[in-house]
Formats: structure tokens, C-alpha cells, sequence
């Protein structure tokens, strides 16, 4: 009989989504029912259209409440539908989609009570979000929960998955054990992205004329993402580069819209916001742009919006990264925030060609050996 392996996902896994969490588990979902595995989806109550339908379950609803009172129930919801669903179903395997303070946490505690192996994957340095938010409030909340409720679950979790060499040695020093942690790049949606057939037509498609200069980013607006930086980039570049434009896909996660304002005001009618669209439709601002820009202040795995920028020709420019997305980037990254307004300016970027073991096959190979393992 196949194994049930159960993914705990976020409760919301629409265009507002932040982060590449949709895509992650749509990948993981197709490559294990392509082994025989079954996968169940437990927890979201907003999914894009590849997870609607059967094996999805949600007991415990709360979309309906206000923002505040949903972000106090992500972790108690969390606990709820996931303990409901294993005393139902009794899975295989419990996995995570979401967040490792609230899901990781979720899996952690069912795991114990229900006898079920668990592996948690993680993406992020929770460890340190807390030093770069903008707000108080932010600091403590990132402290107490993704900090210190993260690293908890890290290490007494039965298996830890993170995306390469880098983070692996990274989580190794925080306080878990080298057996129980693998670092394998994430599957991700390759045939969404590609070169443009003209990047100038590509350019007018987004509304842009074909002598301007695009830089192009993709994410959530925060002191941690270290968009708080984008402000004097787009202040130097726009003042001695007549042709640049910076084109802003997300929104502020931390409140008060400080950020925005900055860059808006910063780069005048030459900055354009776009809201977070759904996943498919970045690949035209992909195409239309001349250079992505990446800016982080934590690990970020190896930052989803690279590779696809990488499988549609993009250069990147990045600011000093750290981590698995640093030895990815390479030479595309700087710890000279004022090298980031120089590149641009003079154009010193280039396409990334990604290496070998970010293969299809290398991905899924190594992804498997670890479920597996998980599983035995």
C-alpha cells in the first residue's frame, strides 16, 4: 500500500501569498504522486488552482476573521486542523509548506502524540529576522516566535530539509544534528519561464519604452528582504541614468507603508508598484526587464525569483546575500550597497546559467532519497 505523505500548507496560498510557498508544494506534490506516494494538503483555505480538489483538508477556518485576529490563530489553527487530520487519516509522513514557527510547530506536536515521522523544510535563517525589522513590534514577535519557536522545532524534529551545502552547515552550528539534516535545492516550475523571443517587444508588452532600462524586483517590501535599502539605490541610479525605471512587484509586510513612500519618493514618476500576482504571470516582467535586483539581509535558500529571472535570461544584481543564494549568484554579488547603483548604471550584470544540480533530475533524485529515508 503507498505511503500518505500529509503537507501542512499555509492558510493562504493565493497571489497575496508572500513568499514561493505556492509553487514549492505544487513541485513536491506532483513529484511524489509521480513515485506513488499520496499527498494530502492540510490547513489552507486559499489555494491556486493546481492544489483544488480532493485530498485537501481544513477543519478549522478562520479566513473570515479580521488580519489581526488571523495572525494570532495561524499557530493554534495550525495545531488544530493538522491533530484532527492525523486522527482521521493517520498519515506516513508529515511534511511542511508553511512556516516552521506554526507549521513546523504543528508537526512537531503530532508527530510526538501520533507516533508519525516528521520532515520539516526550511528556506529561511529564522534565527535572525528579528535584528532586521523596521518596528518594534515586529522585533519582539520575530524574536519570541520565528526565533525561538523555530529553532526548537529544528531540533527535535525527526528530519530537517534545507536547500543546499550552505544552509545545511548554517543550521548545523544553530544546533542540529548533522545526521538529520539534508540540503537539496527546491523542485520548482521550470516550463513557467523562459528567455523572451525580443526583449525589446517584451519590454513594450510591459509598458516600457524599448530604450528604457528595467530593474525589476520581486518580493515582499521589508527591512528583512532589505528592500530598506532600495530607497538610495533608486535615488543614485535614477539621477545619473536617464533610462532607468524600477518596476516593484509586492507589497509592505510591515506596517505603515515607510518603505514605499521612501522609494516613491526616491525615484518619482520613474518607480511603478504592481501588487503580488499570481505566479504565472511574472514571467512577461521577467521578460521585459533588463536586470533583477535581490536584496536580503537573511538566508533565503536560494531565493526563488533568481532562478526564474536565471531561466528567462535575467541578469541579477544582489546585495550580499550570504548563504546558499551567495555561492548560487556568485560574482552577481556585492557587500557594497553603493556597487549595486554602479552596476546598474553601467551595466556590469550578466545572465546567471544555473549549475548542474539544479537539474530536474539531480532535484528529484536527491529530493526522494530523503523521503525516503524519512519514511524508513
Amino acid at each position: 500500500m503507498p505511503s500518505t505523505i500529509a503537507i501542512k500548507i499555509s492558510q493562504y496560498l493565493g497571489a497575496q501569498g508572500h513568499g514561493a510557498e505556492s509553487h514549492s508544494v505544487i513541485s513536491f506534490k506532483r513529484m511524489l504522486e509521480s513515485q506513488g506516494y499520496t499527498v494530502h494538503l492540510v490547513g489552507g483555505e486559499v489555494l491556486p488552482p493546481e492544489l483544488e480538489g480532493p485530498g485537501h483538508f481544513v477543519f478549522f477556518r478562520y479566513i473570515q476573521f479580521p488580519k489581526p485576529i488571523r495572525r494570532l490563530l495561524h499557530l493554534p489553527a495550525a495545531v488544530i486542523n493538522l491533530w484532527i487530520y492525523c486522527r482521521r487519516q493517520r498519515p506516513n509522513l508529515l511534511h511542511n509548506g508553511g512556516g516552521v514557527f506554526y507549521d513546523g510547530l504543528a508537526i512537531l506536536i503530532c508527530s510526538k502524540w501520533f507516533g508519525v515521522p516528521s520532515l520539516v523544510r526550511t528556506a529561511e535563517d529564522h534565527f535572525n529576522l528579528w535584528r532586521f525589522t523596521v518596528t518594534w513590534r515586529e522585533r519582539v514577535k520575530h524574536y519570541l516566535f520565528t526565533n525561538l519557536i523555530s529553532g526548537f522545532v529544528l531540533k527535535h524534529v525527526d528530519r530537517v530539509l534545507t536547500t543546499g551545502e550552505a544552509s545545511k552547515e548554517y543550521f548545523i552550528t544553530k544546533g542540529v544534528k548533522r545526521e538529520r539534516i539534508s540540503g537539496v535545492p527546491g523542485p520548482f516550475l521550470r516550463h513557467r519561464f523562459r528567455p523572451p523571443e525580443d526583449r525589446a517587444k517584451a519590454k513594450l508588452k510591459i509598458g516600457y519604452k524599448p530604450e528604457a532600462k528595467v530593474v525589476l524586483y520581486v518580493g515582499g517590501i521589508s527591512g528583512v528582504k532589505g528592500t530598506d535599502e532600495l530607497p538610495g539605490i533608486v535615488r543614485t541610479v535614477v539621477a545619473q541614468d536617464p533610462h532607468a525605471h524600477f518596476l516593484i512587484v509586492g507589497n509592505e509586510i510591515e506596517p505603515g507603508g515607510r518603505i514605499s513612500d521612501a522609494i516613491a519618493q526616491a525615484g518619482g514618476d520613474r518607480v511603478r508598484f504592481l501588487p503580488p500576482m499570481a505566479h504565472d504571470r511574472l514571467l512577461e516582467f521577467y521578460q521585459g526587464a533588463d536586470v533583477l535586483i535581490f536584496l536580503t539581509k537573511v538566508g533565503v535558500g536560494y531565493g526563488h525569483v533568481n532562478i526564474e529571472a536565471s531561466l528567462c535570461g535575467l541578469p541579477i544584481v544582489a546585495f550580499n546575500p550570504g548563504g546558499d543564494v551567495e555561492w548560487l549568484l556568485r560574482d552577481a554579488c556585492t557587500t557594497d550597497i553603493d556597487d549595486i547603483s554602479k552596476r546598474i548604471i553601467e551595466g556590469r550584470y550578466a545572465p546567471l546559467v544555473l549549475p548542474p544540480q539544479f537539474q530536474e533530475e539531480s532535484i528529484q533524485a536527491e529530493t526522494l532519497k530523503v523521503f525516503r529515508a524519512a519514511l524508513a
